[in-house]
């Protein structure tokens, strides 16, 4: 293993722990059919944390601004949120937010969601063009 590699892998199982700490502390991890989120647990060798939240709530601007703040000591990471609602999955399409360091690319369509959560908004934040 290249010294990169083990660099990553070592950063990756100590963001991934943080990152399901941190979720654990808002909501209750997805498993047989119900939950709030699930951290996927595969590496496939990106600086990068991949989440699908199955329950909005999960997208309040407090939890994310905290994954955010996760990522302060890592500048080339991102965490991806990605809508995930089960009743959803053909109704909606594909959606959620990249949250680097240094900013959030905002890619969620909230004319979708119920009113509750159509007012999500977080600083630092832009729009997604779609290539990212």
């Amino acid at each position: 293993m290249s010294d990169w590699d083990e660099k990553q892998v070592n950063a990756w199982h100590r963001l991934h722990e943080r990152v399901t700490n941190l979720l654990a502390r808002h909501g209750k991890e997805y498993s047989n059919g119900g939950g709030d989120y699930l951290v996927v647990d595969d590496n496939y060798g990106w600086r990068r944390i991949i989440i699908s939240f199955q329950n909005l709530k999960m997208f309040n601007p407090e939890i994310v601004n905290s994954l955010r703040g996760l990522l302060s000591e890592l500048p080339e990471w991102e965490i991806v949120a990605a809508v995930d609602v089960p009743d959803k999955k053909k109704v909606w399409p594909v959606m959620g937010l990249t949250i680097r360091r240094h900013e959030i690319i905002d890619g969620l369509q909230r004319q979708y969601f119920p009113d509750e959560f159509q007012n999500f908004e977080y600083a630092g934040s832009r729009p997604g063009t779609g290539y990212e």
